[in-house]
């Protein structure tokens, strides 16, 4: 019923998933979806999901954001609870991507942490660093109806960071420790070291 509520009052959900049967339960909630709905309902971490469950988010076209980060804290936690068998669905976030399901990141501050640099390493067990920075810095933005920032152009309300080195080409083993030198939001410097 509340995601039918939802659709009737043009409310996007954004729902907290982490394992197979909440996964389940979302899934035929969701499954009211129409073609052609303008809503981008999405699914939060979504931590172990089937190929079968993979198939039909894509097919609702359910967008899903995820915690890569959660994959270096917690995978020997999770293979332990769930098995060798089950854990073959765990971190499903590679198959998602390639099933077409529409994918951002986040940190999950504070459960860990805030540093996007961590999650964006933790993401190359997963992807190319150049997928992870699209999912990290423009997914989001489509995810919340925020208009597109590209191109970038004098006067637009954009929000970026500097670093004293390209993004790209740092060693994975020095993400973690990287340092922001300057932050805009909106168009406006809001931090500067």
């Amino acid at each position: 019923p509340f995601v039918k509520r939802a659709e009737k009052e043009s409310i996007q959900l954004a729902i907290h998933i982490i394992g197979d049967r909440a996964l389940k339960e979302a899934l035929s909630a969701f499954s009211i979806i129409k073609e052609g709905n303008p809503l981008k309902h999405r699914l939060i971490h979504v931590q172990i999901a089937t190929e079968e469950q993979i198939k039909l988010m894509a097919h609702l076209k359910l967008r899903v954001s995820i915690q890569p980060i959660f994959y270096k804290s917690d995978r020997e936690m999770a293979f332990s609870r769930l098995g060798p068998e089950r854990f073959k669905n765990a971190y499903p976030f590679k198959r998602m991507d390639e099933a077409g399901i529409s994918l951002s990141m986040s940190t999950d501050a504070p459960v860990e942490s805030a540093n996007p640099f961590q999650n964006i390493h933790a993401a190359e067990y997963f992807f190319d660093r150049k997928r992870a920075l699209y999912m990290y810095m423009i997914s989001g933005r489509l995810f919340e109806n925020r208009e597109s920032i590209f191109p970038l152009t004098e006067g637009s309300k954009a929000d970026f960071f500097l670093l004293e080195r390209e993004l790209l080409s740092i060693p994975s083993n020095e993400l973690d420790d990287l340092e922001v030198s300057m932050t805009i939001l909106n168009g406006k410097v809001v931090y500067e070291r």
